[in-house]
């Protein structure tokens, strides 16, 4: 039968490879066809995990947030119809977690092929963990609006359904604007809210801190600027 194996990454490129299992390592051994973000960045990190087979005889198969849905859902039926053992390769992190590999995993059911998610570095649950918030109710709200005023709404948004329901809300940004949202936090939070960032997650230099709005107003200022970061809001 045929099976997509979802095969995490590591959470920074070039980061070292301690966070990825010798389970992934094996598994790699045995594939021929894989579906990426980007090959070149795929290519390198098979052979950073110490791929023995030619990386010139594997098949790699766009799968980005500019590949159309009836290309993935193609991708789907060929993987069936050849009866394919595949691996989805994420930039970041977990396939299909903020990822378009989810994509082809949905239409993967509809084609009954089986999925094997296996064990990695996920952000979202590494920050989450460290945060000391609520991690039974939580949501994930990928980006916010990048224009200021849209940007306020929203956040106030999460606060008031953080205050009220008491679930977690966690959020990114692109790494050059990290700085801008913190601030757009501090000025649109209310004081009593907690809030937390981690940055550069499972790197030597990571750094989490969770702490209420008018903490944060009151320490030193800290420089978030092109770093991979999450935040989340919570009580």
């Amino acid at each position: 039968m045929a099976t997509i194996y979802l095969i995490p990454n590591v959470l920074i490129v070039d980061a070292s490879l301690n966070t990825i299992t010798q389970q992934v390592v094996e598994i790699i051994q045995t594939l021929d066809v894989y579906f990426v973000e980007n090959t070149k960045n795929a290519r390198r990190y098979l052979k950073r995990l110490g791929i023995l087979k030619p990386i010139d005889e594997l098949q790699f198969f766009d799968l980005n947030i500019q590949t159309q849905e009836e290309v993935i859902r193609q991708y789907a039926k060929n993987i069936s119809k050849n009866n394919w053992n595949v691996g989805i390769i994420s930039e970041s992190g977990c396939p299909a977690i903020a990822d378009p590999g989810s994509i082809l995993v949905r239409f993967a059911h509809e084609f009954k092929i089986t999925i094997k998610p296996l064990v990695g570095p996920n952000s979202i649950l590494l920050a989450l963990m460290a945060s000391g918030m609520n991690g039974q109710s939580f949501a994930f709200n990928g980006y916010l609006p990048i224009d200021k005023l849209k940007r306020a709404v929203e956040l106030k948004h999460f606060e008031e359904k953080a205050i009220q329901t008491g679930q977690s809300q966690v959020f990114i940004e692109t790494p050059y604007r990290n700085n801008s949202l913190l601030r757009d936090c501090l000025l649109n939070l209310k004081d009593k809210t907690r809030l937390c960032v981690a940055l550069n997650l499972t790197m030597p230099n990571e750094w989490i801190a969770s702490r209420s709005v008018n903490d944060w107003k009151n320490s030193q200022e800290v420089d978030l600027h092109k770093k991979p970061a999450i935040f989340i809001i919570g009580i």
